[in-house]
C-alpha cells in the first residue's frame, strides 16, 4: 500500500540523517553549506539541527540522537534567542516538539527536579509541568556578590532532560563578537553645547573583510535630551546612504542591503538639543542582519547642554 512505501521512505530517510550527524555530540560539526536567508555559521547549523531533530523525534531509535540535537540547540541560546528570526522559529518548534513527547513520560514517572543555589534547595515535582515547562520562582533571592554554586539533580527522570541556565546582566558596553565583519564608530565634535543648538554626531560603519557582505544593521545610541530630525533622515534616504530607518527605544536604526568589500559608509546627523542637563547615550552596535549573535559594539557619547 502507498502507507507501507511512506514508512519504507521515511525509514530510509531517518537512517540517512542519523548517519549525516555522525558519532555522538557532533551536532556543532553539522557542515551546511547556506541557506536561503544566507545565514551565519551557527543560524546554519541550529536552523538544520531543529529541522532534524523534528525528524528524529517520530522514532523512538533515534530517541538519544534527538535529545543531543535538542542540547545542542538549547546551548546555542544568546540573549533569549537562538540567532536571527528563521534560526529562532525553527528553534522553538523542535523544543516544543520534544517538550510535548516528553511531558506524558515525565508526569508518569514520579520524578522531581532539585535546583540547589548557594546551598538552598529547590525541588518541583514532574506532576508540576505545563506546556513542558517546570518553573521555579525567585532563585534570583539567593545569588550573592561573588562565585556561585549552582547544582540541578533530576530524580527518577525516566530520561535524560536537555537544560540551559541564563543569566541575565546589565553593563554600559556589552563585549564585541570576535567574529563581526564589521564595526562602528561615533563621534561629538562638540561635547558641551547650548540649549537649542545642533548636536553632530557621526556615525562611520565599516567592513573590515576583503568579501561583500548581506544585509546590515546599526543601532545608533541617541543622547537624551536630543532628538532626529525627520527632514534630515528623509534627505539621508532620498540620497540612499541607507536601505531604511526605524526608531526605537533611544536607538536611531540603519538598515542597508549589502556592503561591498572594505566599503566605509559615514552619516553626519545634526540633533536637536531639547533638555538641559548632561547625558550618556546607549552603546552603539553594528551586525549582519541574519547573524544578531556576532555584534561590534562601541561605547556611547557623553554630552553637556546648558
Amino acid at each position: 500500500t502507498q502507507f507501507r512505501k511512506d514508512v519504507e521512505n521515511e525509514n530510509i530517510l531517518l537512517r540517512k540523517i542519523n548517519s549525516l550527524i555522525g558519532p555522538s555530540n557532533a551536532w556543532e560539526k553539522l557542515s551546511v553549506e547556506e541557506t536561503i536567508v544566507r545565514s551565519g555559521v551557527n543560524d546554519r547549523r541550529v536552523e538544520t539541527a531543529a529541522i532534524l531533530v523534528m525528524g528524529l523525534l517520530e522514532k523512538d531509535a533515534y530517541k538519544s540522537k534527538a535529545i543531543e540535537g535538542i542540547q545542542f540547540i538549547l546551548h546555542s541560546r544568546r540573549n533569549r534567542r537562538f540567532g536571527a528570526t528563521q534560526a529562532t522559529c525553527l528553534a522553538i518548534e523542535a523544543i516544543l516538539s520534544y517538550a510535548k513527547k516528553q511531558e506524558a513520560k515525565l508526569k508518569d514517572s514520579n520524578g522531581s527536579l532539585v535546583v540547589t543555589v548557594n546551598g538552598h534547595e529547590e525541588v518541583k515535582s514532574f506532576e508540576e509541568i505545563e506546556n513542558g515547562i517546570l518553573k521555579i520562582d525567585q532563585l534570583e533571592d539567593f545569588i550573592t556578590a561573588g562565585p556561585q554554586e549552582i547544582e540541578v539533580q533530576l530524580i527518577n527522570a525516566s530520561d535524560d532532560i536537555p537544560f540551559t541556565f541564563d543569566v541575565n546582566y546589565f553593563t554600559s558596553v556589552p563585549r564585541t563578537h570576535p567574529n563581526c565583519p564589521l564595526t562602528i564608530a561615533t563621534t561629538v565634535p562638540q561635547a558641551n553645547l547650548r540649549l537649542g543648538d545642533n548636536l553632530r554626531l557621526e556615525v562611520t560603519v565599516k567592513n573590515i573583510t576583503d568579501r561583500a557582505l548581506p544585509m546590515t544593521t546599526a543601532l545608533v545610541g541617541i543622547p537624551g535630551g536630543a532628538s532626529v530630525q525627520p527632514w534630515q533622515l528623509k534627505e539621508i534616504l532620498d540620497r540612499e546612504e541607507v536601505a531604511y530607518y526605524e526608531i526605537f527605544d533611544h536607538y536611531l536604526v540603519f538598515y542597508w542591503r549589502h556592503f561591498k568589500a572594505n566599503e566605509e559608509k559615514v552619516i553626519s546627523l545634526d540633533l536637536k538639543t531639547e533638555f538641559a542637563g548632561e547625558f550618556e547615550s546607549a552603546p552603539g552596535s553594528v551586525y549582519l542582519y541574519y547573524t544578531d549573535q556576532e555584534k561590534y559594539w562601541t561605547r556611547g557619547e557623553r554630552v553637556g547642554v546648558y
